[in-house]
């Protein structure tokens, strides 16, 4: 067998992914407007997020419409992980406010002169110091240590479970870890994306593995 003459190649797949390339070209053209077009769209919505102004970012995810079927179903997982992000936020406010004996700085791994978490709302944290002076942080500006220590305090009692429909991923749901499957059922069944797939019609069966999975027969 003689060898490939000079600037060739014997292998059959070289020919054939010559021939795959025009397409993989268009695909690739198609889909950086689309990338293109979702994160010029998200860029505020990120801003808010790294602000901790959930509330705002999921207003403005209501706000949003895709009217490509990649985008729209990108959008509604996003507006479910913000979901998620804003709930989180709302437990760690809670947590701070219903501490017994309040938590300290040092609970939170906050630096500086040492004192009591005084309290907590969707703008900031307050404490008061061992001086008696009032200092408050915006959420965020507490850094990642403080940020660590507040979702150990809200996310030991719960679970997040991916949610299928026919075996396709549509969302996530974060749930308490004792709920009982019936409510496992009703809250995968309201997720936002769920809804949408099944587009009104009602599910044939709703199958919950405990503790990890849920997937809805449509």
């Amino acid at each position: 067998m003689r060898p490939p003459a000079p600037g060739t190649d014997s292998s059959p797949a070289v020919p054939a992914l010559a021939a795959a390339l025009p397409e993989l070209e268009h695909l690739l053209a198609q889909q950086d407007p689309l990338e293109a077009k979702y994160s010029e769209a998200m860029d505020p919505v990120d801003a808010l997020i790294r602000a901790w102004d959930f509330a705002a970012a999921e207003a403005a995810l209501e706000r949003l419409r895709f009217d490509e079927s990649e985008l729209a179903e990108r959008l509604l997982r996003r507006r479910e992980e913000v979901a998620r992000f804003a709930a989180l936020k709302e437990r760690m406010v809670q947590r701070i406010n219903a501490a017994q004996p309040p938590l300290t700085k040092r609970d939170l791994a906050l630096r500086g002169l040492g004192g009591n978490v005084a309290g907590a709302d969707a703008s900031a944290v307050s404490m008061r110091l061992a001086t008696g002076k009032q200092e408050t942080l915006a959420w965020d500006g507490l850094g990642q240590g403080a940020t660590e220590k507040l979702l150990a305090l809200v996310v030991d009692d719960e679970i997040t479970l991916p949610v299928q429909i026919n075996g396709k991923k549509r969302g996530d749901l974060t749930i308490s870890r004792d709920a009982d499957q019936s409510a496992v059922e009703q809250a995968a069944l309201a997720l936002e994306a769920v809804q949408a797939a099944l587009d009104g019609k009602s599910p044939r069966k709703v199958i919950v593995v405990p503790q990890r999975i849920v997937n809805v027969v449509a």
